[in-house]
Formats: structure tokens, sequence, C-alpha cells
């Protein structure tokens, strides 16, 4: 490369500056900018046919819904180049155009007729139709103005109004309404039913221009016809120019063919290509990207327009306050550049592995299949190599690809003999709940990235069935079914939970029970075939439940641990699955009664600790409630106490007091104030005690703590 010529590409990326023009200025535009390109001299433009001058050269087809175009091609001089795109293609040209001119040109401008949004035009004429006014609303925005209406006689006059009268159907008990246009005219005002207006003339001829344009307008908007993008290209000689651009095209896909004999395999695999464009593809570059960049749309063609605030006159008036508003361990993915093997690698390969002997149980031809089988895989040549682009995959063609506009076309893009293709059978309650399916492990040795996709198997040189495959990266392993498996019967029972309890410990305060739920599921398979087999059992994944028995998976999902039982011919077997899960329960201290602590004091689980400490409460809850019980007979007998001097008070009142009775109840009285002044001193005492046994209980609950 030249001295500076990355300089000057950049430069020329950023002179493609993109100018929005509207219709009567384009060609006015364009005489400028070609007056200043060529400093005020008088040269005029070629306008060339795209597909002339810069051809499609290279396409890169993703998995998003976009691709990426480039053309590429050489211009003479001062030449405009004109582009054709859908009108709902120009957002992503917008977006995404990228110009260079590599031989010391310029591309000046990138023209294109500008598209105001539809509303906006629509109110900028004296009948605004933007929101779909009827012949009531037309008639309010043309008051002021000289109509004729034609009911049954013609009624010509100004627009004064419209409104909406109300009327009153006595016979029929109904309320309806009728609009009204008050016309002004020679003779007075003139009320006109709208609903009998059969033909409008209006007088004003500007109005009858800018309705005809407003329909124009409506019109246009409906356009979906292609919209020319024009590139300026200036400058002197012979000039290579390359232009790039990003525009919706259909997501490529992947179908798969799985040729299967004995130990090895075939896999084939073919990309579904679609030109939709409306121009030819011919000798292009190809790429198809296994990734999922972000892409999204967004409106560049219409202008946009910010609102404004509208600012009065200033007058001294009050301030007003302001106001502001505020598998999980099997992915293998490759980290260098990994080339698919091309065609004279392949058929090497093909021809050094050598034709695998076929089982016993092979049918007859099937070696003769299998040959068909590798001749395909070299006729078939593998025109991709791949390269591992960030966190994509490239898939790059590598033969010119034609492909005519809205036509597709299947490119094979892997093809690789796979060493070791396990045949299992697999088991999934919810795919079948009595047989399992047949189908394949194998390891993706093709160096590819392996998108989702389709895959047709073929088994011994026949076809076995169809399955599918998602994102596999280079080295993953795979489980493909393609079939049912009649030959094995499976039967899955829930078996009852048990539970027990395995911890009893003391955790600041509180009491902690621990106890765990034994969970068995039993799978009984039975062989029906004379082969023995590999089944591959999927077992869900249950929340907060561990695995116990078996001790380890075959494989772990994100869903299902997948176990593996050997089972031979016309034999039965059993897999049993065992899951435990652990819940723990807890209890203030302060709330245990003393015959829970007593349980609590027979478990074996409770250490000799916890077991002192439950011993301890248990004490001090004892004489707790022992000075409660005696303080509350105490209370008891001063109330029993208290009721009879009561009634003693009132016999008192209702008898002589100088009687021998009266002395009698005096006396009695005496002796139970005595009795009293005892009980209470003795209630004192106990409520002392239940006093200071309380502050031993907390000082025992507050300070006692076990760690886990």
């Amino acid at each position: 490369m030249r001295s500076g010529g990355l300089s000057r590409r950049v430069s020329w990326l950023f002179l493609a500056s993109v100018c929005l023009l509207p219709p009567a200025a384009y060609y006015g535009a364009q005489a400028i900018s070609a007056g200043q390109q060529d400093k005020g001299k008088g040269v005029e433009a070629a306008v060339h046919d795209p597909a002339e001058a810069i051809p499609v050269r290279r396409v890169v087809l993703f998995s998003s819904g976009v691709g990426y175009i480039e053309r590429a091609g050489t211009v003479e001089g001062n030449v405009d180049i004109q582009l054709q795109f859908r009108a709902d293609d120009v957002n992503d040209l917008l977006k995404s155009l990228i110009v260079e001119d590599l031989d010391g040109g310029q591309i000046t401008a990138v023209n294109y007729t500008s598209r105001d949004p539809v509303t906006r035009t629509l109110r900028s004429f004296a009948l605004d139709l933007t929101e779909n006014p009827s012949l009531f609303n037309l008639l309010k925005q043309l008051r002021g103005e000289p109509v004729v209406l034609y009911t049954t006689e013609a009624i010509e006059g100004t627009v004064v109004s419209v409104e909406e009268k109300e009327f009153r159907d006595d016979k029929n008990d109904l309320t309806y309404t009728r609009q009204y246009a008050n016309l002004f005219t020679a003779n007075g005002l003139v009320s006109v039913p709208i609903d009998q207006v059969q033909h409008i003339e209006v007088k004003n001829e500007r109005i009858r221009q800018e309705l005809a344009q407003a329909l124009e307008v409506l019109a246009t908007a409906h356009d979906t016809q292609k919209k020319t993008v024009l590139l300026r290209c200036r400058g002197e000689g012979k000039r290579r120019i390359r232009v790039g651009y990003v525009r919706e095209l259909p997501v490529w896909k992947t179908t798969y063919r799985l040729a299967v004999e004995g130990n090895q395999a075939l896999l084939q695999g073919w990309a579904i290509v679609d030109n939709t464009t409306d121009e030819d593809w011919e000798q292009v570059s190809m790429a198809l990207v296994s990734g999922r960049p972000v892409s999204f749309r967004m409106n560049l063609y219409e202008p946009v327009y910010v609102d404004r605030p509208e600012v009065q006159l200033r007058f001294d008036v009050a301030v007003r306050p302001p106001l502001y508003e505020g598998t999980m361990e099997e992915v293998r993915e490759t980290e260098e550049a990994v080339g698919a093997p091309p065609m004279e690698a392949m058929a090497a390969r093909v021809h050094a592995a050598g034709l695998p002997r076929a089982p016993a149980h092979a049918a007859p031809g099937a070696r003769e299949e299998f040959v068909r089988m590798e001749r395909l895989a070299e006729t078939a040549a593998v025109i991709a190599g791949g390269i591992s682009v960030g966190e994509s995959f490239q898939y790059l063609i590598q033969a010119p690809v034609d492909l005519p506009r809205q036509q597709s076309a299947l490119l094979p893009i892997v093809g690789s003999i796979l060493d070791g293709p396990e045949r299992l059978s697999i088991y999934n309650a919810t795919t079948h709940p009595r047989h399992p399916m047949r189908g394949f492990r194998f390891e993706n040795t093709t160096g590819a990235h392996l998108m989702r996709g389709p895959i047709t198997v073929y088994d011994q040189g026949s076809y076995a069935g169809d399955t599918q495959i998602d994102d596999t990266p280079a080295g993953m392993a795979r489980i493909i079914a393609y079939a049912l498996d009649t030959d094995l019967e499976i039967e899955s029972e829930l078996g009852r939970t048990s539970s027990q309890i395995v911890a009893v410990q003391i955790v600041r305060g509180r009491l902690l029970t621990t106890r765990k739920f034994v969970r068995t599921t039993e799978y009984r398979i039975r062989n029906r075939s004379d082969r023995d087999k590999t089944l591959i059992i999927e077992h869900p994944i249950t929340a907060n439940w561990e695995l116990a028995e078996p001790a380890e998976p075959e494989e772990k999902t994100a869903h299902y641990y997948r176990f593996r039982v050997a089972i031979s011919a016309n034999q039965s077997t059993v897999l049993r699955v065992r899951e435990t899960s652990q819940k723990s329960e807890s209890v203030e201290l302060t709330n245990l009664s003393s015959n829970e602590i007593r349980v609590y004091l027979r478990m074996p689980e409770l250490s000799n600790k916890d077991r002192e400490a439950l011993g301890r409460l248990l004490e001090l809850q004892g004489r707790l409630a022992r000075v409660q019980a005696e303080k509350e007979r105490l209370e008891n007998q001063i109330n029993r106490l208290l009721r009879d001097q009561e009634r003693i008070r009132e016999n008192l009142a209702a008898v002589d007091s100088s009687s021998s009775l009266a002395q009698n109840y005096l006396r009695k009285l005496q002796e139970q104030e005595a009795r009293l002044e005892q009980l209470h001193e003795r209630v004192l005492e106990k409520e002392k005690q239940h006093e200071e046994l309380s502050y031993q209980l907390d000082d025992f609950l507050g300070e006692y703590e076990v760690p886990f």
C-alpha cells in the first residue's frame, strides 16, 4: 500500500456523507456539488448502472436476518452511480453504508430523496386529512370559504359554522342527532342538513389545489416502489470503487445427512441460502456466519422534527415556581481458527478410512450403500472453509457462487468422517412414557461449528429417520434420536417418600430440627430383542434434591441426570434412583413446653452439650412453674378471704352492734386481717422468687449458643 493509504481510505469513508435533499432541490444540489469538486468547471457526470459499474462481489449472510452486501468495480472520471432499494431497506442502508474510492478520488455525497412524515406534511395543507376527517369535519375546516352544496338544489354561500342538533322522536321514544352546515347566502343564513348533501364545490381555487396535493401525498405514502440512491464519485482517470451495506435478507439455514455404517459415520452439511434481491449474484464471494450479531430497525429515512417550546412576550407578572422533572462441562469450543477440510483433504480422509466391515446383522447390500455414500462425499465436495471470528463461526465459501435473483441454493459446507458414533436408546418419560428413542452419540470432530438444523439419518445404507441438532461447537459431543425403539419397554414408578430426623441443635436461643427426606424412583427395563443394548435414562433434576444413588450420573445437563444402563438381549433389569433432601424447622426455646423438651431429650441425635442445656432449661422451667403455681395458690386464698370479709361486713350491718353476734363478726374480721397480712407477705416472697428465676432463664437463653 502506498504511503498514507490508510489515512486516505479513512478520509474517503468520512467524505461519504449522506445528504438529505427534497425532490425539487435534488438536481440543483447535484450541480453545486459537481462545481465544488471541479473548482467551478462545468463538468457533467455520467450516470452508470450499478450492475455494470459496481456489481455485487461479496455476500455475507448472518443468522440474525440480515446480510452484508459488498459491491466493487472500476469507474472513470466523474460518475454518478444509481442504486435501487426498496423503501423499507433505505433505513438499513443509511445505518450501515460504507464507501471507498481506492485510487485517489472522492465520494462527495450520497444523495436520496427525503421522506417527510406524512402526518406532518398533511397538516401543512389548508385542509388537514391526517385523522381521516368526516364530511362534518371537512366543512368545519372550510369556515369562511365560499362553497356550493348540492342537495335537491344548489345552495351557494359562505360556510359560517357546522353544528349538531338533537331531535326527539316521541312516537318511537328515541333521541337522535343530525349535523348541519350553516351558510351565509344572498338570501341570508341557511341551515343545510349534511346527510342530504350529495356534492360539494369549493369555490377557492387555492383550496382545491391544496386538497389535490394532500390526496397525492396520501397516495405516495402507500408507495412501495424502489427508491434511488445516487453515489457521486468525483476524480480523474480510472479508479477502483467499493461500496458495502447491510440489508434485510432471509436467515440462512442448515440441513445435515448422517450416514452410519459400523463404527464410522459420514456427516454432510448443507447451507440453504436465498437471493431475494432483484439482482443476480454472479461469481460472488460468499460467507455464512453462525453467530447472532445484534441487529435492529431504526427509522432514519424520515426527517425528524423536534417540538420547540413556544416563548411568550415577557411581561412583569408574578413569578411561577419552577417544576423540574426527574452440559455443563462438556463444551470445548476451539479458541483458534479451525479450517474445515477442503475437497482434496476430504477425499483423502474417505479413502484413508477404508470400508468398514458390516456387522453380522447388516442387511445385504449395506456395504455397497456405504460405498455410494463415500462417493457422495467426494462428489458433493465441501466448498466452505471455517474460521472462528470472535463469538461466531464463519463458513467461507471457497468457490465463487452464482445465484440468480429470487432463487435459492444448497451449498455443501460440512463433510467429514466421524469415528465411533455410539448406538444408544434414550429414554425420557416426557418424550414417550413406555419406549425409548433410538439414536447415536457422536462428537463433532469436523472442526466446524454445526449450526442448528434437521438431520436425515441413513443407517446401514437405508433411511432410518429424521432428527434435529442444536448449535454444536467443535469438540462437543451430542446425542441425537431419530426413531422409537419398540424393542425396549420401560416402566417408571415414583416410590413413597420417607423422612427421618438427622440432627437436633440449639442455635441462638432456637431449637433447630433437621429432617432428611428420601425419594426413590424405579425404572423397570425389559429388552425384548436378540441384541444387547445400551440405554440412557434421562431423570429430571429437582431443585433442593441431591442425588444419592447411583453416586454419579453418566452425564448431567441443565435439567436432567443421564444414567447409562447396559441390558443384555432378552433380559430385564431395574435402575433405582434415590434422591435426598433436607428441611430444617426451628422453634424458640421459650415456646417449648416441658413435655416437648422431654421428647427432644429422648432423641439420640441431640448432642451431650445440647442435652445438658435442655435439662437445665427443663429445670428452670419447672422451678419457675412451681413458684408460679404457689403464688397463684396464695392469691386464690387471699381472694377467698376477701370475699368472706365482704359477706361478714354485709351481715354486720344487718345486726345490732351491741349483740354477741356482732362481736363474733368483729373478732372474725380481725383474725382474717391477720391471715391476709401473712398471705400478702408470702405472695411478695413468691413474686421475688419468680422474678429471680425469670432473670436466670433469660440469661441462660441469651448466653447459650452452639455454632453449626
